[in-house]
């Protein structure tokens, strides 16, 4: 099982049932917002309402459960890097895509304080994705050797703010471009 793995004891089916619940939350989210009832989100994923409140009591822990998931992919997409000054910028394109493919990690969560509980350690796993990378890649003159973690998740976030599903690929691109200049990985001409 991966790492990211929140309930690694369930059954098979137990484990099937959650996996479609979070599929399900996930695409619903996507093309209605964060609103849709818990029904609608159970019926779509062909389980009983009690089944969705068994995994995820409260839509706080669905939401946690559907970026626990993102999470675990950045993280599988990760470790299938080589160590190489390239790996960094790769991964870099991989969440770029990840948020642009799906609903965008960080419009999951409301704006609001305090973070969800759960959301502090998600934060956490993030930088531990790209803090070697960057390191290698700092290391190597790829990118800005001031950059920290914090400043890629909050260039991701302003990227997320432009580059959407419906974005036209030439402005996803210049946003993209500009995105690495920040980095210090493409010089403006």
């Amino acid at each position: 099982m991966c790492a990211y793995d929140a309930a690694p004891s369930l059954r098979s089916d137990a484990r099937a049932n959650r996996d479609a619940l979070l599929r399900a939350a996930a695409q619903l989210y996507a093309e209605r917002g964060i609103d849709v009832s818990f029904d609608d989100i159970a019926q779509a994923a062909g389980v009983g309402r009690a089944t969705i409140y068994r995994h995820f009591p409260s839509r706080e822990d669905l939401l946690i459960g559907i970026l626990d998931h993102h999470v675990g992919r950045l993280e599988e997409c990760a470790a299938a890097l080589p160590p190489s000054p390239d790996a960094f910028l790769t991964l870099f394109r991989a969440a770029l895509r990840l948020q642009t493919d799906t609903l965008p990690l960080v419009e999951l969560l409301p704006p609001r304080a305090p973070l969800p509980r759960g959301f502090v350690a998600l934060r956490r796993r993030v930088h531990d994705v790209f803090r070697a990378p960057l390191q290698v890649a700092q290391e190597a003159g790829v990118v800005r050797p001031d950059l920290t973690v914090e400043d890629v998740r909050t260039l991701m976030a302003m990227l997320t703010a432009v580059v959407r599903p419906n974005t036209p690929r030439a402005e996803q691109r210049r946003a993209f471009r500009l995105a690495l200049e920040a980095l210090g990985a493409e010089r403006p001409a």
